[in-house]
């Protein structure tokens, strides 16, 4: 349970206290002196109301505290929970003393007040009243302390733990956590002194603690839902690119400091778009990792962006502004961010900068615009579909924007050329600039090598080596460094002069001549593997796993078998080893390893370890018609890469440790899943080949193993709707019998429960007809609600459109309201969209709120354009056989 809670509901608690013992007090003064009306008049100025509300928000308070001790509570949290009970106890003998009970006018209150204490019992009763307050209160303070300082459940745990999910989303509240952190010490020692002194707090104390344990609880509820919206914007590999991308050496890129370059300029005092372009290789990425990071850079910046803020940003911003959240992102703040953002949502976030008094500008570096694709897919060959024309025109929105400005790279492909490149001041040529950042590289790599210090080559052939690389080199920093690694080898060999320039003369005079290479180089009995292995590279989504190309070379490499038996951690270790090795002598040179655990303990941590190309370049060159026809041959066998994919996953996971302590069986299990479910349907749907037994494998390993639980529920058939396993869904659907099952499946394929590295861009229209032609009723209450799954689904349509001010994939939700009603979705329901204010009634101290409807027809003109509603209007006319006006 959130410690915030109990503290909560100890700061109404001490606000109860406070204003009851106000009353006691006043009935004093009443009984001893007419002149004490007076004061009794202002002391009173509250209304039975605002007392109402105190209790209620009690109420409420007891009633979110389980009344059972266990893992979610600690025994603090039940005796706070003790004195809340006490307190409404007290509260409805307060009541029954002044003889109304509800009034809200502050003057009859009063009049109530006066008129019952005028009567009240005796001053002894008065002061048994108080004591029974007084020692309530101290039972608080006492409770208070103990829950602050629990280092395992309470406040100082919970703060700990936002400060550590601060630094992991390296959100900007650092400062305001210290703070939160000092104010609860002081707080804890106040009322660790008053338990020593036996005293009673002052009354300007006793305002600070109440004020402490109200704004702690909203201060750390802000911080979560900044965090939560920040971890949000974060998927797997996002901060893998940036790491990976070499620093720069030491003095190079000074030459955009020049004036010629305008870059300086354009900094200080211009907006839009200043393009980084150049050739594949020449260092466009490491130019950008150092404009992003360069403190030079920051300073023209802040004088672009005085007197406001400046915010810099590589990735995202919100996290160096998070407090901008519930102004740019207002309903993520509202609801549980656990969706995938898409492009509309977040440009509509960066719609409202634009259009708010913000006290701060932005500058955007990004990296890649010809890397841009919307979401993972493949095809035959395995390469991605890239959407230029979009990230041009997303590029285009954000530059009108006047507090932003952007810093984008790419390939100087025509697009972007014609996109960017039409103002010579806002552009340049990373190939045409680094002609002396090479020559420097190369002298700084040859000439403080040990090798080249104890070899006779003299400064006359070291300066022909120098010129014959930058003659050659056309500004391919990645083809430079290739060069010279291969001359520190012939340094290494003790080659003469004579050979070093033997060698350079034969190196390929292109990246793509070199990669050819280095596949001439591998031995002819490796061949078959090096296809396989780069052949099941170019096919993933995403880096794959060192193990997963560990089956490669084994008799059936499609088809690893093995018994769901736990892999030891000798085993991993060395299955590791030397999956590594083998990938390195068999593609030198082409792809390199990414390592963050040296010694992996189960199967399930080997995912830290991953194999990726060495460049970028790399797998351009193998989704060449000549690199495939190449890879093709030297496979005699037939190998499909993703079947491999989808069998060595399989093993990965027969091998997985069993659910247990030292597993976590949400994170690396579930990634594994998530991968082999998306490449199954890959196969699926590429090769019309439903892999029904490697299903009923995983299926029976994940039970086996008692990681069923991470599926929801234990539904492996609901996973599989997730998923859009469309064959595997068709052959066990028959044997859910019960509507309401059927039903939650339907609302599985609507609004999926996992959140998947892989996301699809809208519900699957084949899998909603698939369940719909089988039973599943769209009326059936859906998993957890009282809402209909029809009613669920218009819901997140409406929540979508309404954050990202557009409705993606909209052709499709129509075909899946087409389906729903032609399988009986009620055309006369009405969802909830927002709330009433708080409105005061009889009774209700702290009022009530009511919703607000849109019903269907309303929802329809919201969503669709009005041809679109033209055409679902047919249908409902169809189907009820009236005819019906959206």
């Amino acid at each position: 349970m959130d410690p915030f809670t109990a503290i909560s509901l100890a700061g109404n608690i001490l606000q109860f206290i406070t204003f009851v013992k106000t009353i006691y007090k006043t009935a004093r003064e009443l009984q001893k002196s007419a002149t004490g009306l007076a004061k009794a008049d202002e002391a009173l100025h509250w209304s039975a109301s605002e007392l109402q509300t105190i209790v209620d928000n009690i109420t409420a308070g007891v009633g979110s505290i389980p009344d059972h001790p266990g893992r979610s509570n600690n025994s603090s949290d039940l005796r706070i929970r003790e004195l809340g009970r006490q307190c409404r106890e007290i509260s409805e003998e307060l009541v029954s003393d002044l003889g109304k009970k509800g009034t809200q006018n502050k003057f009859s209150f009063l009049d109530a007040v006066k008129s019952a204490m005028r009567r009240a019992a005796n001053q002894s009763e008065l002061d048994e009243k108080t004591k029974r307050l007084n020692d309530v209160q101290n039972a608080l303070f006492k409770h208070l302390v103990a829950h602050i300082s629990n280092q395992q459940h309470g406040v100082s745990r919970a703060i700990a733990d936002l400060v550590e999910q601060n630094r992991k989303l390296a959100a900007n509240r650092t400062d305001d956590l210290e703070a939160l952190k000092s104010q609860v010490h002081r707080v804890s020692s106040l009322l660790e002194s008053s338990l020593k002194t036996a005293s009673v707090p002052l009354d300007t104390e006793l305002q600070t603690l109440q004020s402490s344990l109200g704004g702690w609880s909203s201060k750390a509820e802000q911080f979560k839902r900044e965090q939560a919206v920040i971890a949000s914007l974060q998927f797997p590999g996002m901060h893998a690119r940036r790491n990976e991308i070499h620093a720069r050496h030491q003095n190079t890129f000074e030459w955009i400091l020049s004036p010629r370059v305008h870059f300086q300029e354009w900094l200080h005092d211009k907006s839009g778009v200043f393009w980084i372009s150049g050739e594949p290789g020449c260092g466009k990425s490491t130019l950008m990792k150092h404009l992003c990071t360069d403190s030079v850079n920051d300073q023209a910046l802040r004088q672009w962006a005085a007197p406001r803020k400046l915010v810099k940003a590589g990735f995202y911003f919100v996290r160096q502004e998070p407090s901008l959240i519930p102004t740019i992102c207002p309903e993520r703040w509202g609801d549980e961010p656990s969706d995938v953002w898409n492009v509309h949502e977040l440009l509509s976030a960066l719609d409202r900068v634009a259009s708010q008094q913000l006290s701060v500008r932005f500058c955007f570096f990004i990296d890649g615009l010809d890397e841009y694709q919307q979401a993972p897919s493949t095809n035959a060959e395995g390469t991605t579909c890239t959407h230029t024309s979009e990230v041009i025109q997303i590029m285009a929105t954000l530059s009108k924007i006047p507090d932003i400005k952007l810093c984008v790279s790419s390939r100087p492909w025509l697009p972007f050329e014609q996109a960017f490149g039409r103002i010579l001041e806002r552009k340049l040529y990373v190939h045409v600039e680094n002609r002396d950042d090479i020559r420097l590289y190369i002298r700084d790599k040859l000439e403080t090598s040990d090798i080249f210090l104890d070899s006779r080559l003299d400064r006359r052939d070291l300066q022909y080596l120098i010129d014959d690389i930058l003659d050659n080199s056309g500004g391919v920093f990645l083809w430079v460094v290739l060069v010279v690694q291969s001359l520190l080898r012939g340094l290494a060999n003790l080659d003469r002069p004579s050979e070093l320039r033997k060698r350079l003369s034969q190196m390929p005079k292109t990246l793509n001549g070199y990669f050819d290479r280095m596949l001439d180089s591998v031995e002819d009995i490796y061949q078959e593997q090096t296809a396989q292995i780069l052949q099941t590279s170019l096919h993933a989504v995403e880096p794959l796993y060192v193990v997963t190309y560990s089956f490669i070379g084994e008799n059936d490499p499609a088809c690893p078998t093995g018994a769901c038996t736990p892999w030891s951690e000798d085993e991993c270790v060395m299955r590791a080893r030397t999956a590594e090795v083998r990938i390195k002598v068999r593609c030198p040179d082409l792809l390199r390893i990414v390592a963050t655990i040296e010694a992996p303990r189960t199967a399930q941590e080997m995912i830290g370890n991953r194999v990726d190309y060495l460049h970028r370049t790399v797998r351009d060159f193998l989704a060449l018609e000549e690199t495939q026809k190449r890879l093709r041959r030297s496979m005699t066998a037939d190998f499909d890469a993703g079947v491999y994919i989808c069998n060595s996953l399989l093993a990965q996971i027969k091998g997985a440790a069993p659910r247990g302590r030292k597993t976590r069986p949400g994170s690396e299990l579930l990634q594994l899943v998530d991968d082999i479910t998306f490449y199954l349907r890959d196969v699926e749907q590429r090769l019309d080949e439903p892999q029904m037994s490697i299903l009923e494998q995983l299926h029976t390993a994940l039970v086996q193993k008692g990681y069923g639980v991470v599926l929801y529920r234990g539904s492996f058939l609901g996973y599989a709707v997730e998923k859009d396993l469309q064959a595997y869904v068709h052959n066990n659907i028959s044997a859910v019998t019960n509507a309401h099952t059927r039903a939650i499946l339907l609302d599985r394929a609507l609004s999926p429960i996992f959140k998947s590295r892989y996301p699809a861009t809208a519900p699957s229209i084949e899998m909603v007809k698939l369940l719909l032609r089988n039973g599943a009723g769209p009326n059936e209450s859906a998993e957890g609600t009282v809402k209909s799954v029809w009613e669920r689904y218009l819901t997140i349509l409406y929540k979508t459109k309404t954050a990202s001010r557009s409705l993606p994939n909209h052709e499709s939700h129509i075909i899946i309201i087409q389906e729903l009603l032609k399988h009986g979705a009620d055309p006369s329901v009405s969802i909830t969209t927002s709330w009433t204010e708080r409105k005061v009634t009889m009774g209700k101290g702290g009022g009530r709120s009511y919703p607000i409807y849109m019903d269907f027809a309303e929802l329809v003109q919201f969503l669709f354009s009005p041809i679109e509603r033209e055409y679902i209007e047919m249908l409902m006319t169809q189907r009820s056989g009236v005819c019906v006006v959206l």
